[in-house]
C-alpha cells in the first residue's frame, strides 16, 4: 500500500493532465485489492484449517500403529527368510565337513555332491575354495558367485581360525536378480560360499516400507513446525498475492492513463492550432485498444498536418495562378467572361470591359443574352464552332466573333473578339479581288468583240459587203457575249443572299433527273446509283440541285479532260447512304483526280486551275452545303480520280432552322 501510495503521489504527467488521475489510480488499485484479498484471505484460512484436519488424520494413533506393524512385519519376513538360508547353509555345511574327506580328492565327485546338495538345499550355487583361493570344487549352476570363480577376486573371511562362522551379504546383480551370499569357513583350510536368489520386489518393498516408516516418524517429530510453516506461507502467499495486484493495478492504470494523458495533451495541441505533434513522453506500454487509439488518433493528426501542408501549398500555387490568369487575361487581344449556371457573369477581362463599353460591376449583374441578344444557342450548345454576332455598342453595330467553352461546376468561359475591322477589310479586299477577277474576265472577250465589231464597220463602209465574213464576226460577238453573260449569272448565283424556304424532299428522284441530264450531255460516260430507293432531307431543292449540277459538272469536265490524252471508259459512280441522324452521298469519277497543292483551296472562290469559269462552282456548293449545316469534302478515289462526300444532318434543330 505504501508503494501504492507513492508510485501514485509521485506520478506528475497525470496530475498534470487531470486532477482525477490519481483518483482513478486508487479506485483501480482499490478495485483489484477488493476483488482479491477478500475470496484469497477465506481461501488461506480455509487451506490452514484444512491442512490441520489433514495432519491430525495422518498422525493418528490407528495409522501409526498400521505404520510400525507393517515395520516389523516386514523385518520379521526377511529375518525368517534368513533363517530359512542359513538353516539350509548349516546342513549343506555338515554334510560337506562329513563327506570332504571322501571326495577332497575327486573333483569330479566333489563338484556333483555340490550339484546335488545345491538342488537339494534350494541354493542357487555353490562353490569349495582354499585359503589360496583356488577352487576345489562347484556346483554346475553357480548363479551369483562368478566374482569368487577368479582367484584374485575369490573372498576368504578376515579369522579363518572360527569354524563354522558365517558371512553374510546381499548382492544386485540386476534388477532382476538379488543374490544372498553366504560364506561359511568349514575349517582352516576350507571356505563354502553359496548363494540364493531373493524376489527384488520383496527387497524393494521392504526398503520402501523402512524408508516411510522413518519419513513418518520424521513427519511426527516436526508436525507442528510444519503446520506453522503452512500457515506463515499460505499468508506469505496472501501478502504477495496483494502486492501483485497493486503491482498490476497500478499496471493497469497506467495502460490506461498513459494513452489517455496523451490524447488530451495531443488534443489541446490541435485546439492551438499545432498540428505537428511531438512523441509523447510517456509512449504506451501496450499494442491494445487504447493504444490503438491514441495512435489513429496520432495518424488523424499527421494526416490532418500533412493535409493542411498540401492546401497552404495548394493555396499558394492557387494564389500565383490567380495573379497569372489576371496577367493573361488582361493582357490578351480578346474579351473573356466567365458564366456561372445562371448564365449570369462572374468574371470578366479589361478587354472585355472596353468592347462592350461597361463596368465590371454593371457586367456581373448582366445575364450573357442581354449582352449578346441571340446569343444563347452559344451557350446551350458550349464547345460548338465560334458564331458571329452583331452586337450594338454606343450607337455602332460591332460584327464580333463568339465561342463558348463548358467548365466544370455548370460554368461556361466565353470568348469574343471584334471582327468588324477585320471583316471590312476582308470584303474590301475581296472586292478589289472580285473587280480584278472581272475586269480581266470581261477585258478578254471585249477585244475579239470590239474587233469583230470593226471589221463589220469595214465591210458595211465598203461595198459590197462578204456576207461570210460578217457573219463570222458576228458569231464571234455572239459567242463572247455568251460567255460573259455565263459568267455574270455565276457571279450572281455567288453572290446573291441564300433563299430561305425549305421542306422535306426525297433527294433519290433528284439525283435520278440530274444524271439523266447529264447522260444526254456526256452519253459516252458511264453512270451508276447505288443505294436506297429513298432519302428524305430537309433542304431547298433548287440549291441541293445546284450542288449536284456543279460536282457533276466537274467530274464531266475532268473525265473529259482525260480522255482527251488517253483512251479509257469515264465513268461516274454515286452511292448513297442512311444513317441514324444523317445522310451521306459519295460521287466518285475516274477523272484527273485531284491536284495535291489545289486541294486546300479548292472551295475559295475565283479558284481554278481550268481555262475557263471563274471557280465558282465548288464554292458556291460549299456555300449551300454550309447553309445546310452539313459538310463536303474532296479525297483522292482509289481509281485515280476524285471523290466527293457530301453529309446533311437529319435532325429537328435542321428542320426548325
Amino acid at each position: 500500500m505504501m508503494y501504492a501510495r507513492r508510485h501514485i503521489a509521485g506520478h506528475p504527467p497525470h496530475r498534470k493532465a487531470t486532477h482525477k488521475a490519481p483518483s482513478l489510480h486508487q479506485k483501480i488499485v482499490q478495485f483489484f485489492i477488493s476483488l482479491i484479498a477478500p475470496p484469497f484471505l477465506f481461501l488461506a484460512i480455509f487451506l490452514s484449517i484444512f491442512f490441520y484436519l489433514a495432519t491430525s488424520t495422518w498422525f493418528d494413533k490407528k495409522v501409526t500403529d498400521a505404520i510400525l506393524e507393517a515395520q516389523k512385519i516386514t523385518k520379521a519376513y526377511l529375518n525368517e527368510h534368513k533363517a530359512v538360508i542359513r538353516q539350509n547353509v548349516d546342513l549343506f555345511s555338515q554334510d560337506i565337513t562329513d563327506a570332504l574327506p571322501h571326495v577332497i580328492h575327486n573333483p569330479v565327485v566333489l563338484d556333483k555332491f555340490l550339484t546335488l546338495q545345491v538342488g537339494l538345499r534350494s541354493l542357487s550355487g555353490a562353490i569349495l575354495l582354499n585359503r589360496e583361493g583356488n577352487i576345489l570344487g562347484k556346483s554346475q549352476v553357480v548363479l551369483g558367485l562368478e566374482p569368487y570363480q577368479k582367484k584374485e577376486t575369490a573372498a576368504w573371511p578376515r579369522v579363518p581360525e572360527e569354524k563354522d562362522k558365517t558371512y553374510e551379504t546381499f548382492i544386485h546383480i540386476n534388477q532382476e536378480k538379488t543374490m544372498f551370499i553366504t560364506t561359511r569357513v568349514i575349517n582352516p583350510d576350507v571356505l563354502l560360499i553359496t548363494s540364493r536368489r531373493i524376489d527384488p520386489d520383496v527387497l524393494n518393498n521392504i526398503h520402501r516400507t523402512q524408508k516411510a516408516f522413518h519419513a513418518y516418524s520424521q513427519l511426527i517429530k516436526h508436525r507442528e513446525t510444519m503446520i506453522l510453516c503452512c500457515v506463515f506461507f499460505f499468508i506469505l502467499l496472501m501478502c504477495l498475492t496483494l502486492g501483485m495486484a497493486i503491482v498490476w493495478g497500478l499496471r493497469l492504470s497506467r495502460i490506461i492513463l498513459v494513452p489517455i494523458h496523451n490524447l488530451i495533451h495531443d488534443a489541446r495541441a490541435i485546439c492551438a492550432g499545432r498540428l505537428s505533434l511531438s512523441k509523447p513522453s510517456l509512449p504506451p506500454q501496450t499494442p491494445d485498444e487504447l493504444a490503438l487509439l491514441y495512435q489513429t488518433f496520432r495518424n488523424m493528426a499527421a494526416d490532418l498536418f500533412h493535409q493542411q501542408k498540401e492546401l497552404k501549398k495548394a493555396y499558394n500555387e492557387l494564389t500565383k495562378r490567380h495573379h497569372m490568369l489576371k496577367s493573361i487575361l488582361a493582357s490578351i487581344s480578346s474579351g473573356v467572361l466567365v458564366l456561372n449556371h445562371q448564365k449570369k457573369v462572374t468574371l470578366t477581362n479589361k478587354k472585355a470591359r472596353k468592347l462592350l463599353n461597361m463596368s465590371h460591376k454593371k457586367l456581373q449583374t448582366t445575364c450573357f443574352e442581354d449582352i449578346f441578344p441571340g446569343g444563347g444557342e452559344i451557350i446551350e450548345s458550349p464547345d460548338a464552332n465560334c458564331q458571329q454576332l452583331s452586337l450594338r455598342v454606343s450607337g455602332q453595330t460591332l460584327i464580333v466573333r463568339v465561342q463558348a467553352t463548358a467548365l466544370d461546376g455548370g460554368k461556361t468561359l466565353v470568348t469574343f473578339e471584334d471582327m468588324t475591322a477585320f471583316i471590312n477589310s476582308q470584303k474590301q479586299a475581296t472586292w478589289i479581288d472580285v473587280a480584278r477577277y472581272l475586269t480581266h474576265e470581261i477585258r478578254n472577250p471585249l477585244t475579239p468583240i470590239q474587233l469583230s465589231a470593226e471589221r463589220i464597220g469595214k465591210l458595211l463602209t465598203h461595198p459590197p459587203c462578204d456576207l461570210s465574213k460578217m457573219s463570222h464576226s458576228i458569231n464571234i460577238i455572239i459567242r463572247q457575249v455568251t460567255h460573259l453573260s455565263h459568267l455574270l449569272k455565276e457571279f450572281f448565283v455567288f453572290a446573291k443572299p441564300p433563299v430561305s424556304h425549305k421542306e422535306w424532299v426525297d433527294v433519290v428522284p433528284l439525283i435520278h433527273q440530274i444524271m439523266e441530264l447529264k447522260k444526254a450531255m456526256a452519253p459516252t460516260i458511264v453512270w451508276e446509283l447505288h443505294g436506297p430507293t429513298s432519302l428524305q432531307l430537309y433542304c431547298n431543292p433548287q440549291q441541293i440541285q445546284q450542288v449536284f449540277l456543279n460536282i457533276l459538272r466537274n467530274a464531266v469536265e475532268s473525265i473529259q479532260e482525260k480522255s482527251a490524252t488517253c483512251t479509257m471508259q469515264g465513268a461516274i459512280h454515286i452511292e448513297t447512304k442512311q444513317g441514324p441522324d444523317h445522310i451521306t452521298i459519295y460521287i466518285s469519277d475516274n477523272g484527273m483526280g485531284l491536284d495535291a497543292s489545289f486541294q486546300d483551296q479548292m472551295f475559295e472562290p475565283y479558284v481554278t486551275k481550268k481555262n475557263k469559269g471563274m471557280g465558282l462552282g465548288l464554292a458556291i456548293a460549299n456555300k449551300i452545303i454550309q447553309e445546310h449545316q452539313g459538310t463536303i469534302r474532296m479525297t483522292r478515289h482509289t481509281s485515280g480520280g476524285a471523290q466527293s462526300i457530301l453529309r446533311f444532318p437529319q435532325n429537328k434543330q435542321v428542320r426548325s432552322a
